[in-house]
């Protein structure tokens, strides 16, 4: 049994219910094939480490990768060469008393010749390269480290954490806190020093500022909405390339020219959490990053300057992309992935949005809103952690064509394709079907009776079953999946309305309205929707009490009497209307 990759569910309504619904049904939409057959065409190699990737560097003359890495069980740093990904280099950090394990960033030298690498202590290690002897470690304990920058002459390497910004004179190897934080909100990371070496580029909270790299006074500061995970400069000096977001909270990023503070371009619309950003050398491309864990996995996009227009698109392993990095002649794409791999992808063939074949018919509903055309389920659900019903997810239809004219009716999408960018997903429908019979009369539409159970964890197990006002029907499954549709001939019940006066006479309107939902994370549900007439009544056997109540009991009862004709509509095959 197949789900609709990675949807992104109720993105576009905005409300509390949604964001929840968002989270616990990726996981079951994820179902079905696995990751890597969705992979763009654009990926040349995937290189292994031995526990999460923190960071990616390329050595500009563009010989040497480097990765950090490291949470749990081993961290680290491994070489390899850029031309053939041959394994050059693997120094193993040794476990510490307390704390995590690891390296969290790395940073080549711009002569190349050295490589640095931060620890979640914020402790520096520098190696020489090709020497590849024990590294220079400078115990500096300067916080969990937020980004290394080299000075263009090699000379001095500045480190930022979540507390402070040091400059170390790699000549001498003493080191100087540049900054500290001035409340325990703020935090710093460095973006990369001027040309000349007399100034450094630093986001900090609600500010990107320019230092002088000598005494630390702001030379040139601007205002900013928040401080996010990166901040990039370009090495042109011409940009400066901010943000970020985690998974459940604001996300964004803005380009700035990075002499002036002029904001060039923002984007907000972003699918998941976006945790890091690259420049690529040439400053004609913009590399964003991020994911989450299982859910939808991670991303990467490619987006060009200096209008910012997004190129190309592609999901990247089950977790989050960390840290990117362009090659010195800006032709690969390194991804450091806490799936403990470096993606390699060719910059050339990053085009496009990321196409998704959908190897099974998705049933629901045509809805027109904000002059855009929607897939939507037959009938809404009660959502996790709310007390109202709303859609368990939505689509927006890529080119809708002919499916324009069939707004507020069922269909069918018997070939289609999930299409995805860094917003959104969308549906691109090759074929489909309507399984509306009767004349377009809205009272036929309006009118029917909706059966429905739903749990979660597990909402794939449940389902949706809609009579329409015309007695024929359409059952699916939470995530969309048609399980049966057809005339209601097919049962014994020859028609709406003796459905909906059996439902009156079973006793539907005499069940307490309230509680619809328990607005919990863990529940089941079923539900009975009557829409007639211009009334619609819903009932429930949800319960705030953990004892069974009289109006559980009553609306059992009628669930139950249902059931065999429910089962009769969830077998009845798929019967499309003539």
């Amino acid at each position: 049994m197949g789900f609709p990759k990675r949807v992104a569910v109720l993105t576009h309504r905005g409300n509390l219910s949604g964001k929840f619904l968002e989270v616990i049904l990726c996981q079951i939409l994820l179902a079905g094939p696995s990751w890597a057959a969705t992979f763009s065409e654009a990926l040349i190699a995937k290189l292994d480490c031995p526990d999460r990737v923190n960071s990616v560097a390329f050595s500009p003359d563009g010989k040497l990768l480097a990765a950090g890495y490291g949470w749990n069980h081993e961290g680290g740093v491994r070489v390899w060469q850029a031309s053939d990904r041959a394994r050059v280099y693997t120094w193993a950090a040794k476990r510490p008393y307390h704390g995590a394990i690891g390296v969290d960033r790395v940073a080549f030298s711009p002569d190349s010749r050295s490589l640095a690498a931060a620890t979640p202590a914020g402790d520096i290690l520098v190696w020489k390269v090709g020497a590849w002897a024990e590294p220079r470690r400078i115990i500096l304990k300067a916080g969990s480290p937020t980004a290394l920058a080299f000075s263009l002459d090699a000379r001095e390497l500045a480190i930022s954490s979540n507390f402070a910004v040091f400059i170390c004179d790699l000549k001498s190897w003493q080191c100087r806190k540049l900054k500290s934080r001035t409340s325990t909100k703020e935090e710093f990371i460095v973006a990369g020093f001027s040309g000349d070496g007399t100034k450094l580029g630093v986001c900090r909270l609600g500010a990107i500022q320019w230092w002088d790299v000598a005494t630390g006074h702001t030379v040139k500061s601007w205002d900013t909405k928040e401080l996010g995970f990166f901040c990039s400069l370009s090495s042109s000096r011409k940009y400066i390339v901010a943000g970020g977001g985690a998974i459940l909270g604001d996300k964004n990023v803005e380009v700035f020219d990075a002499s002036k503070g002029e904001s060039l371009a923002r984007l907000s619309a972003i699918r998941s959490a976006l945790f890091t950003s690259a420049i690529s050398p040439t400053d004609e491309w913009i590399a964003l990053g991020g994911g989450d864990y299982g859910w939808s996995g991670g991303y990467l996009s490619l987006w060009s300057l200096p209008n910012f227009r997004e190129i190309g698109f592609v999901f990247a392993g089950r977790s989050p992309i960390q840290e990117l990095a362009f090659s010195a002649d800006g032709s690969v794409l390194a991804a450091g992935s806490h799936d403990g791999v470096v993606f390699l992808f060719s910059v050339e063939k990053l085009r496009g949005p990321e196409r998704t074949k959908q190897g099974y018919a998705l049933c629901g509903e045509v809805l027109a809103e904000n002059k855009k055309l929607y897939i939507v389920p037959i009938a809404k659900v009660p959502p996790p952690m709310s007390l109202e019903f709303d859609y368990a997810w939505e689509l927006e239809v890529v080119d809708p064509g002919a499916l324009t004219s069939l707004a507020g009716y069922p269909v069918v999408f018997q070939d289609w394709e999930i299409e995805s960018n860094t917003a959104v997903d969308r549906a691109r429908v090759n074929k489909f079907a309507s399984l509306w019979s009767e004349p377009k009369a809205h009272k036929l539409r309006t009118e029917y009776v909706v059966f429905g159970d739903v749990q979660n964890p597990g909402w794939n197990k449940g389902f949706v079953v809609k009579v329409y006002g015309g007695s024929s029907f359409v059952a699916a499954s939470n995530t969309g999946e048609c399980l049966a549709y057809g005339p209601l001939s097919v049962t014994k019940t020859p028609d709406f309305d003796t459905l909906s006066a059996r439902l009156v006479s079973e006793g539907l309107l005499a069940v307490p309205r309230d509680p619809l939902t328990e607005g919990a994370d863990h529940y089941r549900i079923r539900f009975i929707e009557l829409s007639k007439g211009g009334s619609v009544q819903v009932r429930s056997d949800a319960s705030p009490s953990s004892q069974p109540t009289k109006k559980q009991e009553e609306f059992r009862r009628i669930f139950g009497e249902e059931e065999g004709f429910i089962d009769a509509l969830l077998h009845a095959g798929m019967h499309p209307p003539p």
